[in-house]
């Protein structure tokens, strides 16, 4: 009896240690989460900055502009299949893909205002689609299309991941600018 009565604030002592002990870890994991989520927060908005400066980097490139404005047409008349439009891509496609190339992005498209993609530098099943009228509708290149369409220019818009059809249905975000052609016009 003298033994358990000895035991009992041994017992009592060792509870509240694993306690307070079980506390502290935890508050440990929790502080170690936060500081992480802080990091990859400012990552991902480092990362976006970058992406953003890059666009806005070629929003003010005058062969872009020209780019845009010259496949547009070529599109409009012949289709993405026509000496025209394969004329302006041995003329645009390796600066273009070059840009692509440097700037770590997946494709870079020029869209006219219609919503057409007449240049794809990964040239999937999207090149020649219509954002509006395909099964690109319900993507987010559609959501970005249409914010970009109605903005300012100079504002970029990102949108959602959503699956992107052209691309196996992989999760895809699009970021886009409202483009003004040679004479300032969009």
């Amino acid at each position: 009896s003298f033994l358990c009565l000895s035991l009992l604030p041994l017992i009592i002592f060792a509870f509240f240690s694993i306690d307070m002990a079980k506390n502290s870890m935890q508050q440990q994991a929790f502080s170690q989460l936060e500081s992480i989520k802080i990091i990859k927060k400012t990552q991902l908005e480092n990362y976006i900055f970058a992406l953003k400066s890059s666009l806005l980097i070629l929003d003010s490139d005058p062969s872009a502009a020209t780019a845009l404005q010259k496949f547009a047409h070529a599109t409009e008349n012949e289709g993405i299949n026509g000496n025209e439009w394969r004329q302006l891509e041995k003329e645009y496609g390796k600066h273009l893909k070059s840009i692509n190339k440097i700037n770590g992005w997946y494709d870079l498209f020029l869209i006219d205002l219609k919503g057409n993609i007449v240049f794809s530098a990964a040239k999937e099943s999207d090149l020649g689609m219509n954002i509006g009228n395909s099964t690109l509708a319900k993507s987010s290149i559609n959501d970005a299309f249409i914010r970009a369409k109605s903005s300012a220019i100079g504002t970029l818009y990102i949108s959602d991941f959503k699956p992107y059809p052209p691309s196996n249905n992989e999760p895809a975000a699009f970021i886009m600018a409202k483009k003004t052609d040679i004479n300032g016009a969009h």
